[in-house]
This record gives structure tokens, C-alpha cells and sequence, in this order.
């Protein structure tokens, strides 16, 4: 099996913190012809190759959007499935009433990785759902220039048909691999198989929902909780994201691209790139400025107050037996927290030296069910495993970090686990960044330690003053939502912005206090005696 976005690390060893192509998509795209730029005369720079990369390629039906029409691009992979959004302006009259997309049409997307024997170029067909152009009338003025709007969702044919079909009795994987295969889409995951045999009716629900009741109620172990979707390269994921957060935190060997941006549509010239050994990280270091693993700028967000008080902190589960002795059955069901914690770290429940949060419980009552297997028709845990679910993913979205790197990098995919490296500095007056691929080169960063380093890997560089690392910020994490943004004349034009996830965040230095460790100590000791 191989990474659905050929970007697993190379030299990786450790499997569970990818994602990996099952099956291949057989999806057939339109067809994009363009200028071969000289080429078949012998021009060895394979300017088309790189088309697409520093800004979006974007074909409605047969009409090409030039770059220096594009206004905004955006390519959102936060859902369950693909979303673009475009804005341009129709400088060549050329979107007539005619010519104006209809139903069925689509937009053609292409985003080069710019290391195209390396990472996979995102090409995709999306069914145009809504367009928007301005009230401006050409015909009264021919200097007017309409800007046109038109969004659109990943185009998978059968996608939404409403069907009644019946599943024979199966895991839950091997159902989604049918349908995937029906869809014509690929199938990548990091789990081995689920353990929810059952015969599933599909009652003339759309394949769309159908899948997404399927995730939402598969069962691997009361450790484990699914989430799942349709990347941009035609793959079904299925992703068992508790594995991912227990998969051990490495640095792992990857490639860096480093580039210039002379880039201008004008000359049509190929930016400089230069690639070489690194490892796999995000980091605001400046010695990363001008290579495909700089983040521009980063934020916290903070739901945990929220969450909490919706979901509290533990939900006891209830549900009625039709065919056993013990009739109502109930359990407690809490978050799973990390197999292995570093010392600092802690789950996001309430204050330290409080304990409000142990009485913030919720009930459920699931119904009636039968868990004989031999005449039931669901499987044992298909109600307790929609909440585990429901339960572990509302904690990992208590805090988490959205950063945005300045170029897009392909090596990135949803559910996979990466280190992020976030210093601080006091800036020296008049300091001029200097980010040279000579600098990077010279910078061992094998050096930075099996967990997170503890030291300025800056420290012997002159023009760097006092670039320590945020040991709060820093960690590993999951990424959750991938999305790319072009807008036109900003200084940094195509951005890649990344949600990231982590269940386990650094005790706050300013709550280790005397008085909160000595709450912290009675109230175990009480713990300890009353369960005796």
C-alpha cells in the first residue's frame, strides 16, 4: 500500500500516523489541453509543468480564467467533501448569456505541487452550484468589466442519488469500500478492519448520508473513534483518529522546498526551486522563511468553555434490551485521554485545584435494541459507539492551532500528525530577516531532538536575537482542515491555511501554585479513601 498523497516521510516507520491508499480512484476528469510553452521546440524548462503553482489554474468548461483575471481562489477541505470558490473578472466579455455555466457544468482545478516527482499536484472537477456576476451591462459601456462569483462542490457522479439498497452482513470497512468503489472513488485508511458486523439497509438515503451514518457508527474498540471524508484527490478516508494521537512523536525524515518568488505573469518565468533532506515540521523560525514548511502566522482558539458545558465531562449511557435478563443496561462513557503524556501536559478539564467538572455529567438514553446476534439488527455497540464518537471528537476541538503557511505545501494531509515549532523573539532595532536556501542548508535540523527541542537552534546566528522556543505552543498535533487561498496583489497571494488539533495541552506555569498542588494532593487522598 502506498500514501494517498505520496507523501508519506521518507525513512517513516511508523504506520499508524498515516494514511494509506487501499484502493485507487477510477474517477474519469475533463480533459485540460493548454499551451505546451515552447516545449516541442526543446525548451528544457517545462514552463506548463509548473502551471498552477503560484497561482490556482482554473478551466470553466472550455474557457481558461487567465491568472491576472483571478481576484480570489479558494479551495476549502474542512467538510466532508471538496469546496471551491472563485471570484474573476471577465475582462474579454467572454461569460455572454451563452456561454454563462448551466447545470452540469463544471470548474477545473489544478494546484502543481511545484515538486511534481515528489508530491502529487491537486487536480479536480467541481460541479458549479451557484453563480453571481455584477449588475453592470457591457453592451452600455464596453470598458465595463463584469466580476463574476461562482462556487462549487468536488464532482462525484452518484454522490447524492437516493437508493434503497441492502448491504450483506459486513464490517463497516468493507461496506465503505463498496460504495467508494460504486463511486468510483479511491479508499485510504489506517485501520486494519472494524469490529461491527452487520446487514445495513440504505432506505433511499442519498450514498452522501449514508456514508456519513456508516463513520458515525462504526465500532473498532471502546479506544478508538472514526472520523471520515472525500480528499481532493478522490479518496475515500476513513480515519482512526485516537491511533493517530497515540502514535508516537518523532521527527521524521521529509523533503524542504525552498524557493524564490520571481514568479510574475508577464514574463511567464519559473521560480528557482530548490529541494533537500529535512525533517517533517512547521515552524515560525526564520530560518524556514522562503520554504514550504514557514508558518506566516499563528492563533489559538479556544472552545473548551463551550464544549464543556455542553458535553460535560462524562455522559452515562443508557439502552434497553429487548432479549436478555439484564434489561436496562448503563455505563459511563468519558473521553479517552492519551496513551503517554509528557510530564507537563493535561487534559482540558476545569481549573486546577478545582473539581466542579466531576459533577458535570450527562445521560442518554438510546432506546430499545437487540444484542443477539443471531436476530438482532444492528450490532452490539451500534449506539454506544455513535456517542464514543460524538464524545472524543467535541474534546479534541476544546483548544486547537490554526496557522497559515506562506506557500502551499503538498506533503500536507487531513489526519496526519506533525510537529509544529513556534518561537518567540525580541527583535533586535533595524533587524533585516535574511532567508537564503545557503542559511537552511547549513542548519542541521537532525539535531532537534526525539520530542521537542530545548534550545535555540538559532543561537550561533548573529542576525537572529533571541528566537526561544514557546514550549506552551510547540507539540505535535493532528491536522483537521486543510485550505487554500489566493488572493491577488497580496504580498504573500497563495497561502495555505491549516486547523490542527491536540488533546493534551502544558499545565499553565501560573496555576502551580502551593495552594492549588496541596487541593490537588487532598482531594486524591479522598478519592483514594472513599473508593475504598
Amino acid at each position: 500500500m502506498a500514501d494517498a498523497n505520496q507523501n508519506t516521510p521518507i525513512g517513516s516507520t511508523s504506520l499508524n500516523r498515516h494514511v494509506l491508499a487501499i484502493l485507487e480512484p477510477t474517477i474519469k476528469l475533463d480533459d485540460i489541453k493548454i499551451d505546451s510553452l515552447n516545449e516541442e521546440s526543446g525548451d528544457k524548462d517545462e514552463n506548463s509543468k509548473q502551471i498552477g503553482s503560484w497561482v490556482p489554474f482554473v478551466k470553466i468548461n472550455n474557457i481558461i480564467i487567465r491568472d491576472i483575471n483571478i481576484d480570489s481562489f479558494s479551495l476549502d477541505l474542512s467538510g466532508f467533501i471538496p469546496m471551491v470558490n472563485i471570484s474573476f473578472l471577465d475582462a474579454d466579455h467572454t461569460f455572454s448569456a451563452d456561454a454563462l455555466p448551466r447545470d452540469g457544468d463544471v470548474i477545473s482545478v489544478r494546484i502543481a505541487s511545484r515538486q511534481d516527482k515528489t508530491f502529487k499536484d491537486i487536480r479536480a472537477d467541481f460541479l458549479i452550484t451557484s453563480v453571481f456576476n455584477s449588475e453592470k451591462d457591457p453592451m452600455s459601456d464596453p470598458n465595463i468589466i463584469r466580476t463574476f462569483t461562482m462556487s462549487g462542490i468536488l464532482k462525484v457522479p452518484g454522490l447524492n442519488i437516493h437508493e434503497s439498497v441492502g448491504y450483506p452482513s459486513a464490517n463497516t470497512d468493507k461496506h465503505l469500500k463498496n460504495i467508494a468503489t460504486t463511486l468510483k472513488l479511491g479508499y485510504a485508511s489506517n485501520i486494519d478492519a472494524t469490529d461491527d458486523k452487520m446487514a445495513r439497509l440504505c432506505p433511499f438515503e442519498s450514498r452522501l448520508d449514508f456514508m456519513k451514518k456508516l463513520i458515525k457508527h462504526s465500532y473498532i474498540s471502546d479506544k478508538s473513534f472514526q472520523t471520515g471524508f472525500i480528499d481532493p484527490y478522490y479518496y475515500l478516508n476513513f480515519i482512526d483518529l485516537n491511533k493517530v494521537f497515540n502514535s508516537k512523536n518523532e521527527f521524521e525524515d521529509s523533503l524542504i522546498h525552498v524557493f524564490n518568488r520571481g514568479y510574475t505573469d508577464a514574463t511567464n518565468s519559473v521560480p528557482d526551486i530548490d529541494s533537500f533532506k529535512s525533517q517533517l515540521l512547521l515552524s515560525n523560525h526564520l530560518n524556514f522563511g522562503g520554504s514550504s514548511q514557514y508558518i506566516s502566522g499563528y492563533a489559538i482558539s479556544n472552545n473548551a468553555g463551550g464544549i464543556s458545558f455542553s458535553k460535560g465531562t462524562k455522559t452515562i449511557l443508557q439502552y434497553f434490551e429487548n432479549d436478555s435478563d439484564e434489561k436496562l443496561v448503563s455505563f459511563d462513557i468519558e473521553p479517552i485521554a492519551s496513551e503517554k503524556m509528557r510530564d507537563n501536559e493535561e487534559p482540558l478539564k476545569g481549573r486546577r485545584g478545582e473539581h466542579d467538572w466531576k459533577h458535570e455529567v450527562r445521560q442518554q438514553y438510546m432506546g430499545r435494541m437487540d444484542v443477539d446476534p443471531t436476530h438482532g439488527n444492528t450490532h452490539i455497540n451500534y449506539y454506544t459507539t455513535s456517542l464514543i464518537n460524538d464524545i472524543n471528537k467535541a474534546e479534541i476541538y476544546k483548544m486547537g492551532l490554526n496557522v497559515t503557511l506562506s506557500s502551499p505545501n503538498h506533503g500536507l494531509y487531513r489526519g496526519m500528525k506533525i510537529p509544529i515549532l513556534i518561537f518567540t523573539r525580541e527583535m533586535q532595532e533595524g533587524f533585516a530577516a535574511k532567508n537564503t536556501k545557503d542559511k537552511l542548508k547549513n542548519n542541521n535540523f537532525k539535531t532537534l531532538g526525539e520530542e521537542l527541542i530545548k534550545e535555540d537552534i538559532s543561537k550561533e546566528d548573529p542576525l537572529a536575537d533571541k528566537q526561544v522556543l514557546d514550549e506552551f505552543v510547540s507539540g505535535f498535533y493532528v491536522i483537521d482542515t486543510i485550505r487554500y487561498e489566493y488572493t491577488a496583489g497580496a504580498d504573500e497571494p497563495f497561502l495555505q491555511k491549516l486547523t490542527l488539533l491536540r488533546r493534551e495541552w502544558p499545565t499553565k506555569v501560573s496555576a502551580l501554585n502551593k495552594e492549588t498542588m496541596a487541593k490537588e494532593t487532598i482531594n486524591t487522598k479522598t478519592m483514594t479513601k472513599s473508593t475504598k
